[in-house]
């Protein structure tokens, strides 16, 4: 009972917030000041919720020591434990805040506004450049990232900050290596992210022609089905023996398995919409290739986590493509798209964070327990 009336407050909570959110995209073009205010409330309900929470996500007190450490202590990075230290970016923020708050509370909500922030920079882009209901990418980033991030915060951090530099692989920028630098000094797995510049052509400035990544694609596979048997290999030879301290990583680390089957489902549910998708924006067939990316290294991550943790910067497209499902339908069919997107969404965050338990998430409990 206590899980489900938890998760019927987090539904409110991500409800309302999408609503605020929606109602802000309207008055957008009619009044800037009004939709501004109204976002930011809507950003404010899961980052209070985020701020106030207690023992919520199984590295919640992970973080709260890590936070109260730095405050205790002085400015030498290189003086912290390794389970304080953490990347240099998230350190240096948790650092200033924390030097700056005597509350771990206000800790936690400035660095959800640096997560919403970089978020909305994302949506602003998508939104002005193409068929976009911003507010649905806002709704699943509620139920599938913020919802994860209550548990891997930096990870969600460094994922909101690609997002954003995802629009400068688009615009054929250099400066998207920066935003992946500082996205690594989050999380050390962003800089998996580098070869989504590769993977457009910039030349002509397209995706990547199929035969290309059909080629990668396989290879890819290839790997995932093979890569614990050529690593046996590997460490049968005397010169590289070393590999097996970090046999415990790879094979006893479990990864996603127990959601997998769901992230198959919402992966399929977009591939089979793929030309459609591609007619609406030519762009899209890149990011459909990142989601199959996705498939693929997700089949890996079964039994690794840290597989795992290299995967999710493919599924951030997830916020560029659902968002334009509804303008696959006609005019008067796009509400009952919306809704369905919605509800299936609402669905998926039921089955992994309150039956399922997924990340410790529910049932929710705040500092005033």
């Amino acid at each position: 009972m206590g899980n489900l009336l938890s998760g019927v407050f987090y539904i409110i909570c991500f409800g309302l917030s999408y609503i605020l959110y929606k109602t802000a995209d309207k008055y957008k073009n009619t009044n800037r000041l009004m939709a501004n205010v109204v976002k930011m409330m809507a950003i404010l309900i899961p980052v209070v919720l985020a701020a106030f929470r207690y023992n919520v996500g199984t590295d919640f007190r992970n973080y709260n020591f890590a936070i109260t450490y730095e405050r205790n202590h002085g400015w030498n990075y290189f003086s912290y434990p390794a389970r304080v230290k953490l990347e240099i970016g998230f350190w240096f923020v948790v650092k200033v805040a924390a030097t700056l708050f005597q509350s771990n509370v206000a800790v936690w909500f400035v660095l959800y506004l640096i997560m919403f922030f970089f978020l909305e920079r994302g949506f602003a882009f998508y939104a002005q450049t193409q068929k976009y209901s911003v507010e649905i990418g806002y709704f699943i980033f509620l139920i599938y990232y913020y919802s994860s991030s209550l548990n891997i915060t930096r990870q969600i951090i460094a994922l909101s900050i690609i997002f954003y530099a995802s629009r400068f692989v688009f615009e054929n920028k250099k400066r998207f290596f920066v935003f992946v630098i500082l996205a690594t000094l989050f999380h050390y797995t962003a800089i998996i992210s580098v070869v989504m510049w590769v993977l457009w052509d910039h030349k002509n400035n397209r995706p990547q022609r199929k035969q290309v990544m059909m080629v990668i694609d396989s290879i890819l596979i290839v790997f995932f089905l093979t890569y614990k048997w050529i690593y046996k290999l590997l460490c049968r030879i005397p010169f590289l023996d070393f590999l097996r301290r970090y046999e415990y990583a790879l094979f006893n680390n479990p990864g996603k398995n127990r959601t997998y089957i769901l992230t198959v489902f919402i992966s399929v549910l977009i591939i089979v919409l793929w030309k459609r998708l591609v007619r609406l924006n030519e762009k899209n067939e890149f990011c459909l290739q990142m989601v199959l990316f996705n498939l693929i290294i997700g089949y890996g991550a079964l039994s690794n986590k840290i597989i795992f943790r290299l995967s999710l910067y493919f599924e951030i497209f997830y916020l560029i493509l659902f968002p334009q499902i509804p303008y696959l339908f006609t005019k008067n069919s796009r509400n009952f798209a919306r809704a369905g997107i919605v509800l299936y969404w609402l669905i998926y965050f039921i089955g992994v964070y309150v039956i399922i338990g997924n990340g410790e998430i529910v049932p929710y409990m705040s500092i005033w327990r």
